[in-house]
């Protein structure tokens, strides 16, 4: 689909987002569909969700949890990523990438110290070297790279010139490296050669840079 809410519905749903009647500010996957992570509970896997949803947070049947995910690290939406979020309500506002505001499973947003990206892919190798392997799993890491606002870590952004073009490049450059970190972590754990990774885009970029 043309927009990221609507392509994550059909990732996890495996059918056409318009076909479920799903829209971009829908207000999440409908509780009676079945999902991809609860097919797979079904099966004996255990599903962990790390990084965006944005597939619903007005309503707790539309969160991770409610969807199929046994555990979940990260964000509903990027407009809760600024915080702060006073007396455990969502407050929505600008995205950020800075010291961010982040959940764990149905727990209210906290803050945590860095960037965001390095958050969430400490997370998705913390699970790899944890993970059960007499147990199947399936880990939906979905990072935030290289979506707006353009806020590259430093290490990224000093690889680069100083101008628009040149800080989306250095997003660019931090999304390679962190799936770099997530297959050697694979691969140091003895998981590369039983696990399916898949790696897509949920819609187009972005031609402002």
């Amino acid at each position: 689909d043309s927009t990221c809410s609507a392509t994550r519905a059909g990732i996890l749903t495996g059918t056409a987002p318009a076909a479920r009647g799903f829209r971009p500010s829908g207000p999440g996957i409908s509780p009676e569909i079945t999902t991809t992570p609860e097919r797979l509970q079904q099966l004996g896997y255990a599903t962990h969700h790390i990084g965006k949803w944005h597939l619903g947070y007005r309503s707790r049947l539309a969160w991770p949890l409610a969807q199929g995910f046994d555990s979940f690290y990260g964000f509903l939406s990027q407009f809760l990523l600024r915080g702060p979020h006073p007396d455990n309500e969502l407050v929505s506002a600008r995205p950020t990438y800075i010291n961010p505001w982040l959940q764990v499973d149905d727990e209210p947003p906290l803050p945590q110290q860095g960037h965001l990206s390095d958050l969430l892919r400490d997370r998705a190798v913390t699970f790899l070297t944890s993970v059960d392997h007499k147990q199947p799993w399936f880990l939906n890491y979905w990072m935030y790279l290289p979506h707006t606002p353009i806020q590259p870590a430093l290490r990224f952004t000093q690889q680069q010139a100083n101008t628009p073009q040149g800080r989306y490049l250095a997003m660019l450059a931090q999304l390679d490296d962190t799936i770099g970190v997530i297959l050697d972590a694979l691969e140091r754990e003895g998981l590369a050669q039983n696990t399916v990774v898949i790696i897509a885009s949920d819609n187009g970029g972005t031609n402002a840079q």
